[in-house]
């Protein structure tokens, strides 16, 4: 265009002075093309440098995404390692429990202890297979989301009156603490197994003491977002470099702290874009923690995943374990 307009004015400039000099427009239109091919040549040098430059930053990207997928492989070949770790233990319980069962000299009371073992060991089987189907469905994608309109106050109370035994057995006190309703839009079975999945590994690893439900309004009073917390008083978690819960935990995010670091006191929190976890806040010493147990934490992180909800752990070795679920109130849709 600008081409356009000063040749329409040497044009217009060469026809009003009929007494012009015959040199000077030969060298108006030399310098106007001199002009333009200076342009075009560093546009077009402009526009190339600009395409490698993103050709460069989509490569970058690519190794970003490359090297997140080589650790995400590298993290569930870990966590299935652990598992089958875990699974070759409790068949060689089982073996070696089966061998001494068919011998005909076992006194009865020890026949008695090796049934007893034998059955604890194979509930844990089952459990521990049930666990590695669902974090493998999970991670293949084939859960979806269904949302409907439930109580969380009846779904919580009625899930610790099941597993207070358990708790019971051990000596420890499984507790629920909310109010009496609590009228949300949720996912009822995943949200159970996240509350269970939470309450057993706290139930689990505790020795003296107990662990808390509670269920109740974000800690910011957000009216689009409530929040389930599980409490124990158990050893705490290690979050040293190659604990296994850090390992599990440490690429889950930042989000929830940065949030409460940003939120004026009593004002609405912002909902993050995704599932969070911050760093495991823990003493200097490295706590309790058995190899494998990072299986249900992983799938509570991915059931948080599917229903938009964040994670903040809490925790302190010799002091206990807080986990909070903040989740939405409502749906896109519902």
């Amino acid at each position: 265009h600008l081409q356009l307009c000063l040749a329409d004015e040497l044009t217009d400039y060469s026809l009003a002075h009929a007494d012009l000099d015959p040199a000077v427009m030969p060298a108006a239109w030399r310098a106007l093309a001199e002009l333009c091919g200076q342009g075009v040549s560093e546009s077009a040098t402009r526009y190339f440098q600009i395409q490698q430059e993103e050709a460069a930053g989509h490569v970058r990207e690519m190794e970003r995404h490359l090297a997140e997928v080589r650790e995400l492989g590298s993290s569930r070949v870990e966590l299935f390692r652990q598992a089958a770790h875990d699974l070759r233990g409790n068949v060689g319980v089982v073996r070696n429990a089966t061998a001494g069962l068919v011998r005909d000299e076992v006194p009865e009371p020890m026949r008695d202890d090796l049934l007893r073992l034998l059955q604890r060991s194979v509930s844990s089987l089952h459990g521990l297979l049930d666990e590695v189907m669902d974090l493998s469905r999970l991670q293949a994608g084939q859960e979806a989301r269904d949302v409907q309109a439930i109580d969380v106050a009846a779904l919580v109370t009625d899930l610790v009156e099941q597993l207070r035994p358990l708790a019971t057995e051990r000596g420890l006190y499984l507790r629920a603490d909310g109010p009496s309703t609590l009228r949300v839009h949720a996912d009822g079975p995943k949200l159970r197994r996240i509350v269970q999945n939470l309450v057993m590994n706290g139930v689990k690893y505790t020795r003296a003491g107990g662990v808390t439900v509670s269920w109740g309004d974000s800690r910011h009073n957000d009216p689009r977002r409530w929040m389930v917390c599980v409490q124990d008083t158990g050893p705490g978690f290690d979050g040293g470099d190659g604990a296994p819960l850090a390992e599990v935990l440490k690429d889950a995010t930042v989000e929830s702290r940065e949030i409460d670091a940003q939120a004026p006191h009593g004002s609405p929190e912002p909902a993050p874009a995704e599932p969070r976890l911050p760093p495991v806040r823990t003493a200097a010493h490295a706590a309790y923690q058995e190899r494998g147990e990072g299986i249900g934490l992983s799938i509570v992180k991915r059931l948080c995943e599917l229903l938009d909800a964040s994670v903040e752990l809490e925790s302190v070795p010799g002091a206990g374990t807080t986990f909070r679920i903040v989740l939405p109130r409502r749906y896109d849709g519902n």
